[in-house]
């Protein structure tokens, strides 16, 4: 989280309402958040006065902000100054001077009593840039950027981060449904759902789609063990594909027929045998001549290949 406020720290300070930086501290009930402790109280007054209170002992001290700086002074013995970087009326965040990637707060305990800062800067930025989180398996979360808050999560050209970083090439597997997001450049090519499906061989491959069925198709891409199928041709035992550059690029049915030869196995390219089809039978012997794979209806093969 403290990654994703690093990052986020330009935009919390384009949008902060600074303009209203006097308006918001005085007379509220503030609480000092370094992540040492939250116990110190402020309350900031009219008079230029600030009342801090801790384990029930008060001071008081003179305060002053600088408009142009940004800049928030407790005038104490040690003068401690304070840069704002994004104030609204429940809460105000520090950049320290030295290191610009440690935070300081005020909560206002009127609008944060549960003091839950981290959560609520999260909050202001997701609903700034429009972001829908997705939980994936990789354990952390997407940052999908919408254009518009009633755009559609998950449509492609649509730009996803992590803690607002760039994302890797690959694919991404939400944590509570069988959607799947394709990443290219951090951007969503596609989103697709994923699905089990068993090859001939007996392996557990994961099928990711575009469509509703765990029916392989053009641009599927398939894996097992979370990695990419090799170019080839691989089965299923209702189908048969090819993969080429790990993506699906050719696919078709794979029937089964029962002749007086024994069962003949026909990879279609169609919804029913045509020319060019390869076709053999269960003990790998191919097609050489003419069958009967039905009531009326044969097939003839040569060398393995309808014709």
């Amino acid at each position: 989280m403290k990654q994703f406020l690093i990052n986020a720290a330009p935009i919390l300070k384009k949008i902060s309402h600074e303009n209203e930086t006097l308006v918001l501290l005085k007379n509220q009930p503030w609480i000092y958040i370094d992540g040492k402790n939250d116990d110190e109280k402020y309350l900031f007054h009219e008079n230029g006065e600030v009342i801090i209170e801790k384990e029930h002992n008060q001071s008081t001290f003179k305060w002053e902000f600088s408009a142009p700086t940004n800049k928030l002074q407790i005038l104490k013995p040690d003068i401690l100054e304070f840069d704002i970087l994004y104030i609204d009326k429940s809460i105000v965040v520090f950049q320290k001077n030295i290191n610009k990637t440690d935070f300081e707060y005020l909560a206002n305990t009127k609008y944060l009593p549960d003091l839950k800062i981290e959560q609520y800067l999260h909050n202001v930025i997701a609903k700034h840039l429009n972001l829908s989180l997705v939980h994936v398996t990789n354990g952390f979360d997407l940052e999908i950027h919408r254009r518009h808050s009633e755009d559609t999560v998950g449509t492609a050209g649509q730009e996803v981060t992590c803690d607002l970083m760039p994302l890797a090439d690959g694919f991404y597997q939400s944590s509570s449904s069988n959607f799947i997001y394709e990443i290219h450049e951090s951007k969503i090519v596609r989103k697709k759902q994923v699905y089990k499906i068993i090859l001939s061989n007996g392996a557990n491959a994961s099928l990711y789609t575009e469509n509703k069925t765990a029916f392989v198709s053009t641009g599927d891409n398939v894996f097992v063990n979370l990695k990419p199928l090799d170019n080839g041709k691989y089965f299923t035992n209702e189908e048969w594909f090819t993969i080429n550059n790990g993506t699906v690029n050719k696919t078709g049915s794979l029937k089964k027929h029962k002749t007086n030869q024994g069962n003949l196995i026909i990879e279609q390219n169609d919804s029913k045998p045509t020319a060019g089809d390869i076709a053999y039978f269960e003990d790998g012997k191919p097609l050489d001549g003419e069958v009967s794979i039905g009531l009326f209806k044969k097939v003839k093969g040569v060398g393995g290949k309808i014709v």
